[in-house]
């Protein structure tokens, strides 16, 4: 898998966003219903609903939103679930999570899949369909400014190298990660504005700030995606991602009242937490607005 196509599936944890659409908007989050507490999710019989469907009409207005798991499985009944949802919708307009490369969606199904997940799968469908999309995601430059705000630039360095990086599946390719270590150290730690420290900029530097910030060394056999996780209590990186999660669930939820100002049927495809947190928010949205 080349460096481009392991961004994509790993940005599906912690994703940059760059659409002009998004930042149009970037002001209405103040005034947005802060979503739900994730250290709550952990124990939600809704998380073995795969996808978990949160959907209303209200007139000619009509919003689906799938919580998805990443699964890189073609096969996986899930993706039989989604196309029907949006056979039967015949959406207008589409958001996703991520960004994505830009031949994803030419490629076949279960190539896209193989891919980028449920990014895959959607932009794939997407393109079929003919129907535009975009990506819900915060920007990359304010997320960082965000997680600096209420981390110290250690647990965020560590963190995005982490998500972008080493990923969001076991046992990693660490011999890969560590090759493209300097051109996605310049573009994604130096690129979005985190302040760097000597040593920072080598791939034995990360390593060496992963322990001092975890606890523990970077392995690829013992590497645990939970430590990402913002459902779960197990260390400091766990913190910043729920700080992520939240300023990029209020992202969304912008995305969605902008969008169903425009098109009358919407449909948003996140991961299955993200749309468990902002439940409540979304009922507050979709009936003041609509």
């Amino acid at each position: 898998m080349n460096s481009s196509m392991r961004m994509a599936v790993n940005l599906l944890v912690l994703l940059i966003a760059t659409s002009g659409a998004v930042r149009s908007y970037a002001s209405d989050l103040s005034g947005q219903p802060a979503p739900d507490n994730y250290m709550g999710l952990k124990n939600s019989p809704k998380l073995s609903s795969v996808p978990y469907v949160w959907e209303r009409t209200k007139g000619r207005k009509h919003i689906v939103v799938i919580g998805t798991y990443h699964l890189l499985d073609p096969r996986s009944s899930m993706y039989q679930r989604m196309a029907a949802i949006f056979e039967r919708v015949r959406p207008q307009y589409i958001l996703h999570e991520s960004t994505a490369p830009d031949d994803l969606a030419t490629e076949t199904r279960d190539q896209a899949i193989r891919r980028g997940a449920d990014l895959g799968f959607t932009v794939q469908l997407a393109r079929q369909l003919g129907v535009p999309t975009e990506s819900g995601d915060a920007p990359a430059r304010e997320e960082m400014a965000e997680l600096l705000a209420r981390h110290s630039v250690s647990e965020v360095f560590v963190y995005l190298v982490a998500t972008r990086l080493v990923g969001s599946y076991r046992d990693p390719d660490l011999r890969e990660d560590a090759a493209e270590y300097p051109s996605f150290f310049s573009a994604q730690v130096v690129g979005n504005g985190v302040p760097v420290q000597k040593g920072w900029e080598t791939w034995e530097g990360f390593l060496r700030e992963y322990h001092r910030v975890t606890g523990h060394p970077l392995v690829a056999k013992t590497w645990d995606p939970q430590l990402l996780d913002p459902t779960v209590d197990m260390g400091r990186l766990n913190d910043v991602a729920r700080t992520s999660d939240a300023l990029r669930d209020r992202y969304l939820l912008a995305s969605i009242r902008s969008s169903l100002q425009k098109y009358d049927r919407v449909i948003a495809v996140f991961g299955e937490a993200h749309v468990l947190a902002l439940e409540p928010a979304l009922e507050g949205v979709f009936e003041n607005e609509h």
